[in-house]
């Protein structure tokens, strides 16, 4: 079943719910500081040769100074869009950056220029079945979300189910994204793509080699607890052990629902989330 496309699209939004305040205070500190050291993860990939762009959002504090420290590494950095990103005390500036070789900067910034995916996502290092999905999904069928498809790719559910259960490799677990967790830097075309999840261990190797390996292992931790996504007309919601996320879709009219299924658990999570059985 793929969401019904409509002429109108729902306003940009994300709203976050804390279980308790415990749970905020423990675990949105860990986030702020992984979403530090991913930033720089995404080009020390390129640094390191495993890709040739990492294409990124920066802060217009930020960008001076990195592009000093990408210098010395042989590599610049190209604005390619800027963004109002609005927080609790003010609207800030900040920049969606690639970062290369010369060579490879200009050909991502010809791509970016006529729209052309295919190039950007090799370029990024998106594995050949990743891309193909991206363009089915967002070009071809021109949705917004790639949830609801990426989850039923991985089920065996059948392809008129409206609920599904899925089991993700966790480093492809796409559901923390809005608050900053992930291990791979694209949505990999399923839960379970042994290609992405290669790649996504070559970013765990990077942060470990950096001296993240803690953040590494919190990052795990968390994607590896249950979750229950599901979207109704144009709104997801995230139910999470410790916080719930709720934000624009595609529209559906009717509910669909992925429950992605763990035996871990945070002590500090509420309970009420599918666990695997045993």
């Amino acid at each position: 079943m793929v969401p019904k496309i409509l002429e109108f699209t729902m306003p940009s939004f994300s709203r976050k719910m804390w279980v308790s305040d415990q749970a905020r205070e423990i675990w949105m500190k860990k986030f702020v500081q992984f979403a530090e050291c991913w930033r720089q993860i995404e080009w020390l990939t390129v640094a390191n040769g495993i890709r040739s762009c990492a294409l990124f959002f920066i802060s217009q504090q930020e960008l001076a100074g990195l592009a000093l420290v990408l210098r010395k590494l042989g590599l610049k950095t190209v604005v390619v869009s800027a963004h109002i990103q609005a927080d609790q005390r003010q609207n800030s500036l900040c920049f969606r950056t690639v970062a290369g070789r010369a060579k490879d900067l200009r050909a991502f910034c010809k791509a970016w220029k006529l729209g052309d995916d295919e190039t950007m996502g090799r370029l990024l290092g998106y594995p050949p079945c990743c891309r193909s999905f991206f363009h089915r999904v967002f070009v071809q069928e021109g949705l917004t979300d790639c949830i609801w498809p990426m989850g039923s790719s991985a089920s065996e559910s059948p392809s008129d189910a409206q609920t599904i259960y899925v089991n993700s490799i966790p480093e492809l677990n796409p559901f923390w994204i809005a608050v900053g967790i992930r291990l791979v830097p694209h949505y990999a075309c399923r839960f379970d793509c042994p290609k992405a999840a290669s790649f996504a261990r070559e970013f765990i190797a990077v942060g470990n080699e950096a001296g993240y390996g803690t953040f590494m292992e919190t990052a795990l931790e968390v994607l590896q607890w249950p979750v229950e996504w599901s979207c109704l007309h144009g709104i997801v919601e995230i139910r999470t052990p410790i916080l719930k996320i709720s934000q624009q879709s595609d529209f559906t009219r009717s509910k669909l629902t992925i429950n992605l299924l763990s035996r871990s658990f945070p002590k500090e999570g509420a309970a009420g989330l599918c666990v695997a059985p045993d």
